[in-house]
């Protein structure tokens, strides 16, 4: 537990919970700010590197945020619970991060609306400059039925998945598997199919039958299902 008088950290409400790793040493790369009541946040064996900062907004109620182990922040992590436009409100939501994923540049996840949430699952890599929001933060409505058509709703990535640069993820999207997201894409629906490149704006299936490692090597061996194996 980080005491409510530290540095970096702020809280305003009731019934607010802050939860760190008793091995976590890097308070100096965090800045918490909590509006509201009822939050929680719980951030577990995570590995800050010397020019990463991880920075939490909430501004509502009932909302968490949960990081699991072996995460690692190389730059810049930015979670953030707001209302996004006149007349909305963050309650009731939550951005959970699955073990292992790698951000390497500067990344920013908003959950603007209630009841919305951004999972990310575990072993992903994040290049730079990526967003994942779950509204659009106005309101687009059919002049005929006086209905919203763009209504917010959750981010959600699979595990293994790779990130790359200037993508952005747009409310009611997700993403299969052991998929890459390519350089400057948009993904704005849901994107099924494991052990694919998706790739433009908005993004599609641009091949089939892939899987991605971190090591860079000219043959693999192994199946689709998760981290191939290097043939030494």
């Amino acid at each position: 537990m980080i005491p409510n008088n530290h540095a970096n950290i702020k809280t305003s409400g009731k019934n607010n919970v802050i939860e760190f790793c008793d091995n976590f040493r890097f308070f100096d790369k965090i800045n918490c700010s909590i509006s509201g009541e009822n939050n929680t946040i719980q951030v577990g064996n995570v590995n800050i590197t010397q020019r990463g900062n991880l920075k939490i907004h909430i501004n509502g109620n009932n909302n968490i945020v949960k990081i699991d182990d072996g995460v690692i922040i190389n730059h810049n992590l930015s979670l953030s619970f707001f209302a996004g436009g006149l007349g909305a409100i963050a309650n009731d939501c939550s951005i959970k991060i699955a073990s292992n994923t790698f951000f390497n540049g500067s990344t920013s996840l908003i959950c603007g609306e209630k009841n919305t949430n951004i999972l990310i699952g575990a072993d992903c890599l994040f290049a730079n400059n990526i967003r994942l929001i779950t509204t659009d933060n106005h309101s687009i409505y059919d002049i005929s039925t006086l209905k919203r058509v763009n209504q917010a709703g959750d981010v959600k990535l699979g595990n293994h998945i790779w990130v790359c640069e200037d993508v952005t993820c747009l409310n009611n999207s997700s993403v299969a598997d052991n998929c890459v997201i390519a350089t400057k894409s948009l993904v704005t629906k849901h994107l099924t199919d494991e052990n694919c490149v998706y790739g433009g704006i908005p993004a599609k299936k641009i091949k089939s039958n892939i899987n991605w490692d971190t090591q860079i090597k000219d043959k693999f061996m192994g199946g689709g299902g998760g981290t191939s194996r290097l043939i030494q």
